[in-house]
């Protein structure tokens, strides 16, 4: 059955209540019915089949804990499951990237020896002469020349 049929919206909005009710027949049906399309969303968030596996089983298990606070008057029950995967897709994302930025050796590859073009152009600023810095300032407001003069003179007392 598809998950976004006629009258499976309704189906599925019953199995997730009956969920929240305990009922272990209806929280299998409704894992038979869903757990390809939110596989779906995990694994095209993580892109890792093994992380986006551990993904659906976490969030199977919160639906399973929090199934009763489903209310069908703000959201449709794929939208809600859709939303709990990946919002657990999203915590698995941070969780890594929170720990490449641990581990020490991860910070050297983490170096961009390259520029960025905001960094070009605050070299070309800082290089360019006084009086092309005025023109390009002069037609701002004099309390954001004083603030763009200040960080110019921060910048040039920075080794």
């Amino acid at each position: 059955m598809n998950v976004t049929g006629p009258g499976g919206g309704d189906e599925l909005n019953r199995l997730l209540q009956s969920t929240g009710r305990n009922d272990q027949t209806a929280f299998a049906e409704l894992y038979k019915r869903t757990s390809p399309k939110l596989f779906g969303v995990c694994l095209r968030m993580l892109r890792d089949r093994g992380a986006a596996e551990e993904v659906l089983q976490e969030t199977y298990t919160t639906v399973w804990r929090r199934a009763a606070t489903f209310d069908a008057t703000r959201a449709s029950a794929i939208t809600w499951l859709v939303a709990l995967s990946r919002n657990k897709a999203i915590d698995r994302l941070r969780q890594h990237r929170e720990e490449l930025l641990d581990d020490p050796q991860n910070l050297d590859a983490a170096v961009d020896q390259q520029p960025t073009p905001a960094a070009d152009c605050s070299s070309a600023w800082m290089n360019s002469s006084h009086s092309s810095r005025v023109r390009f300032v002069k037609p701002f407001s004099a309390e954001l020349r004083i603030t763009n003069w200040r960080h110019a003179a921060r910048c040039r007392s920075e080794p």
